[in-house]
């Protein structure tokens, strides 16, 4: 029996999911916040305006619920959705100065938490760490091919972190500027 088969690494994938939403939610409700309400502020302050197709990709959640949440973060005078000027149908979101003052506001509490998040990990610990999530986000990305009765996973080795990061979706938790202490 192979380890995966008898200590799942996908469970403990999804408890530490869930415990870092906790950590994080914990910090930012100090700051009336929550994870997924900073996660839209930091990749707008970092990418500059998105669509909210692009924005939902970005925080990964359903495009349904970015744009309550995009509703919610304007009401509070964070962001701000104007209509796209070539095609009225798509919503460009931005980020105003009051959100960018949250984002500056939170800043001290989130690098906290990361640094509690991270404790006791080197920089090697957390690049081999990071090596292995890339390629365990490659192999879920990539199609699933039925041959003879086996599962196969088709990666492309040609493949760069930021178009793996484009296809599926996926941005860093924390932002590209935080990086472990």
């Amino acid at each position: 029996m192979k380890v995966q088969d008898r200590d799942p690494p996908e469970y403990h994938l999804s408890v530490l999911n869930q415990q870092i939403r906790e950590l994080m939610n914990s910090v930012l409700r100090r700051h009336d916040l929550k994870l997924v309400e900073w996660r839209a502020l930091q990749c707008l302050a970092e990418e500059g305006a998105l669509s909210v197709c692009d924005l939902s990709a970005r925080v990964v959640i359903e495009r349904t619920a970015t744009g309550r949440l995009i509703d919610r973060l304007e009401a509070r005078g964070f962001v701000e959705k104007k209509q796209m000027q070539n095609d009225r149908r798509f919503s460009l979101v931005s980020l105003l100065p009051e959100g960018r003052d949250k984002i500056e506001d939170c800043t001290d509490s989130v690098d906290g938490a990361r640094r509690q998040l991270f404790a006791g990990l080197g920089q090697s610990d957390i690049r081999r760490f990071l090596e292995t999530l890339h390629k365990l986000q490659r192999n879920a990305a990539s199609p699933v091919f039925v041959n003879s009765g086996k599962t196969s996973i088709e990666a492309s080795p040609q493949a760069d972190e930021m178009s793996l990061r484009r296809a599926v979706g996926l941005r860093p938790l924390f932002g590209s500027a935080a990086r472990p202490a």
